[in-house]
């Protein structure tokens, strides 16, 4: 709109500026005309001043008439006072100083549409790669080291409290448990100190937020166990972050089993849960292609031994070597290193070298993915597909969707159609006809032409 009223303003403008020379001149034929009468020849300075005088005079005028529209076109729908009516008019001495200020709007318009449509546009992320990430998580974990690190181990004493509160947290959730399988919900506050039966709703309240702290404070004093463990299989194909978070789960698993009852040291009993989440992680999400667990276990046992005699007898160890080793067959320690051979994938954020400079595997691979242009083409030719077809009768329309399938991919035969609609197949191939001819008409299908060419 205000594009409109700005076109309209400057071409009013031209006219205006084309009124007052055409005034101008005429006022100069007659000056002229005055002074022949009068005898007196004017000379080429005089009439050339006089000119002047009379393009002024017109400019003016025009000048008068161009600041009223501009300044009436920039608030098309306020209404001046008469105060402001008289602001409009100004003086010949002050157009000048009128002009800049209706020019700057117009230029803190445009300079405000261009700053919105400038933050508009999306703003490219710089890609991150590979080092970049490890370097992300290299800081990531040295933070996670220094806070466990700050976390006191426990006493003795200590570690029995914790262990003793952790006991009676575990029966109050086995007795919550009960309870939600009672009432087919899980039971609010006051629903579940009633079941526990001991205490007042305040004082249960104030009981299950110690224990939960003695049951956070008992794991968090033994994260650096779980670090140890997750460090010795850091280079098997998982981050380290993630075996630091399955072995914490292990961890919390492993205390909530322990009993301190048993004589048994807690570190030495927690580190089996720990080792065998860290395992199970290991197994599961350090190939593409997972491997049954008694076979990552054959195989690492097979790696271990083939590095040993490797080193014992400085080359690489034959298969009946390491068959002997293993107290296997030699069958099936071939059979093994195939299979890990086949189910080995290298990471596509590994650094190549190719043609001088260094990219990502990752980089040089097709992408089979559909690309965004391609998936705003084919919802624009859906959206135009549907407006084409709306054009035709609800009854052709409908037979031409279940004819080529359009709604669930499956296309159906006259006969098919027919018995939806009780007439016959003959029938149902008619109104078809009469469909695509009229589909076939530039008048139906210009809209569709461009994505046949394309």
């Amino acid at each position: 709109m205000r594009a409109g009223v700005g076109a309209a303003a400057a071409a009013a403008a031209a006219s205006v500026v084309a009124e007052g020379e055409k005034a101008g001149r005429k006022q100069q034929q007659q000056m002229l005309l005055r002074k022949q009468k009068r005898g007196a020849a004017p000379s080429s300075r005089a009439a050339s001043a006089a000119g002047s005088a009379g393009l002024r005079a017109g400019s003016a005028s025009a000048q008068r008439r161009l600041a009223k529209m501009v300044s009436l076109s920039l608030t098309p729908h306020i209404s001046p006072s008469a105060a402001e009516s008289e602001a409009i008019q100004p003086a010949d001495a002050s157009l000048d100083a009128l002009f800049p200020v209706a020019d700057l709007r117009f230029v803190d318009d445009n300079q405000d549409a261009n700053a919105e449509a400038e933050s508009s546009l999306p703003v490219a992320q710089p890609v991150e790669s590979a080092p970049q990430r490890r370097v992300e998580e290299e800081s990531i974990f040295k933070t996670y080291l220094r806070e466990i690190g700050s976390v006191e181990m426990l006493t003795d004493e200590e570690l029995q409290e914790c262990c003793s509160d952790l006991r009676v947290l575990l029966a109050w959730s086995n007795v919550n448990a009960v309870l939600a399988e009672q009432l087919g919900r899980e039971p609010n506050v006051r629903e579940w100190c009633e079941a526990v039966g001991t205490y007042q709703l305040s004082e249960f309240c104030t009981e299950l937020q110690r224990l939960r702290k003695s049951k956070d404070k008992l794991v968090a004093a033994n994260l650096r166990l779980v670090v140890s463990i997750a460090k010795r299989y850091a280079q098997l194909g998982v981050n380290v972050l993630d075996l630091v978070q399955e072995g914490s789960l292990g961890l919390i698993h492993g205390a909530e089993k322990f009993d301190i009852s048993k004589g048994f040291r807690f570190a030495t009993y927690v580190s089996w849960w720990i080792k065998q989440r860290v395992q199970a992680a290991v197994v599961n999400h350090s190939r593409a292609i997972r491997l049954p667990s008694y076979f990552n276990t054959t195989a690492r046992k097979l790696a271990k031994v083939r590095n040993e005699l490797s080193s014992h007898y400085g080359r690489n160890p034959s298969n009946e070597e390491l068959a002997r080793a293993l107290d296997l067959s030699v069958e099936r320690v071939k059979y093994i290193t195939r299979k890990e051979k086949e189910t080995h994938t290298v990471s596509l954020d590994v650094p190549t070298v190719y043609r001088g400079s260094t990219v990502c595997l990752g980089d040089m691979l097709e992408c089979s993915a559909e690309q965004p242009e391609e998936a705003c083409v084919k919802s624009l030719m859906k959206d135009d597909l549907e407006a084409v077809l709306f054009m035709l009768s609800p009854r052709e329309r409908e037979i031409v969707r279940l004819r080529y399938g359009m709604d669930d991919g499956n296309s159906r035969n006259y006969d098919e159609i027919g018995s939806l609609y009780c007439v016959p197949g003959n029938r149902i191939r008619q109104i078809e006809a009469r469909a695509l001819r009229k589909l076939r008409s530039p008048r139906f299908n210009a809209s569709l032409r461009d994505y046949i060419k394309s």
